[in-house]
């Protein structure tokens, strides 16, 4: 059983226990992760340069803009001629700094027009005056792609996470960095960044993108805080891991405006289909007390698309998108299902939603996301059990059958029935779980 032996590393390591908290998915991983199915597996080599060349563009442009915006301030500060002009500006040299996670970037604009100077993360912020803290963090990250579990456990790679560490903490203290904004609380950069903050008092927070128990990891009062769409969001973070109400806070939706009066679109000739994606992750994160692991047999998301196909054809349906989740590869599924009836859908899922006639998928919030596009999503979870889905996992409302608000097939025969009579979700569900317009000028008061 993992638990126990994740339990036994950190017993017996003398040397800085802690870093295994660190270093905990990325250990997971090398005892979980199918790799062929995911595309970041170590063999595929180039998705580690892919990766690393998607950072470095956009580092260099905004590294520019970074300079034009210095040289402007100093500009307008000096010459008497703008003076007048500087003081009505809306450009204030004395923020406070914050600094944002990885895929976080829609929380700029809005961090600056509360009044705070956002800072990259730790993996790619202020690169051209800390290359040597770049170059460093670079060579972390490879290891973490392609080392195996002893290469991350041994003595000499938690060396130089304790000097990353040090140097990082370092640059947050010089620097005065006020606050910390992760997507979530487990990967390695993210959890040994909430670690220093912690450590110096200041105050992190999760912007939580999916469901309560998707992405959350072990909980925990790490970060400080946790920020959700709407209301009935934080009530499932209470109900399901018994978190503090005041430790929840209520941000809205950063992307949508209002939701169309019309009626969701059902209909058969574009039908988009989304994989029951493998979860390693529940085996791991999803009890508390880690006293135990559960099994799951992703081969049933094979199976599950056999299913959809089955029912489809029964309505004359001779062709279906086919869309995995982003972090799986889909060349696993390609040597498994019919590729004839399956056509691989790669548009940005706001295009593949706006044209689709109805989407079949399980438990995710794109459930949320149909709605907003106008179509029905029919959620099809086919059960074992009483709330523990094909993959041995549990699941989470408004995917466990428990609300009306959603058609929600347990098996076959329902799945046919929903698709012959046209039933569709109830559209005020997207008011129960997103509110909009995104507001986080609260964080004033609590950022000090």
């Amino acid at each position: 059983m993992y638990s126990l032996l994740f339990k036994h590393l950190k017993e017996i390591s003398k040397y800085h226990p802690e870093i295994y908290n660190n270093l905990k998915v990325e250990i997971d991983i090398r005892f979980y992760w199918y790799w062929p199915q995911n595309k970041y597996w170590p063999e595929n080599r180039n998705m580690y340069y892919k990766l690393l060349l998607s950072k470095v563009g956009p580092m260099i442009v905004n590294s520019f803009k970074a300079v034009l915006s210095g040289i402007y301030r100093l500009f307008m500060l000096r010459i008497p001629l703008f003076s007048k002009k500087w003081k009505n500006s809306t450009v204030d040299l004395k923020k406070e700094k914050v600094m944002i996670g990885d895929r976080l970037f829609f929380l700029d604009q809005n961090l600056e027009k509360i009044w705070f100077d956002v800072i990259d993360s730790p993996r790619w912020f202020w690169w051209i005056s800390n290359i040597k803290m770049f170059i460093q963090t670079m060579k972390i990250k490879r290891r973490l792609f392609y080392w195996n579990f002893k290469e991350i456990t041994s003595k000499d790679f938690i060396d130089m996470i304790l000097g990353y560490k040090k140097k990082l903490k370092k640059f947050i203290q010089d620097n005065n960095i006020k606050a910390l904004f992760v997507n979530n609380n487990v990967n390695f950069f993210e959890s040994l960044s909430i670690d220093i903050f912690e450590e110096l008092g200041k105050p992190s927070f999760e912007f939580v993108h999916g469901l309560p128990g998707a992405y959350s990891g072990v909980p925990s009062k790490r970060p400080n805080y946790k920020l959700v769409w709407w209301e009935r969001m934080k009530e499932n973070f209470i109900k399901i891991w018994w978190m503090d109400s005041n430790k929840i806070l209520i941000s809205w939706h950063p992307y949508y405006n209002t939701l169309s009066d019309k009626e969701l679109r059902f209909g058969l000739d574009d039908v988009l289909v989304l994989c029951k994606a493998f979860g390693w992750w529940w085996s791991v994160m999803a009890f508390p007390d880690l006293s135990y692991s559960i099994v799951w047999d992703i081969w049933n998301s094979i199976w599950y698309l056999y299913s959809v196909e089955n029912i489809l054809k029964k309505h004359w349906v001779k062709s279906a998108r086919l869309r995995p989740h982003p972090c799986e590869s889909i060349n696993r599924y390609k040597k498994f299902i019919n590729t004839d009836f399956f056509i691989l859908d790669e548009e940005p899922l706001s295009q593949s939603l706006t044209k689709a006639s109805l989407v079949i998928w399980p438990s995710s919030t794109v459930l949320l996301e149909a709605i907003y596009y106008n179509v029905n999503y029919l959620l099809y979870e086919p059960q074992d059990k009483d709330k523990i889905d094909l993959m041995n996992r549990p699941l989470i409302t408004p995917n466990d059958w428990s609300d009306p608000k959603v058609p929600v097939a347990k098996n076959e025969d329902e799945l046919d029935e929903i698709i012959k009579f046209k039933k569709r979700a109830d559209k005020t569900i997207f008011n129960d779980y997103i509110k909009t317009p995104f507001d986080i000028s609260f964080l004033k008061w609590i950022i000090k």
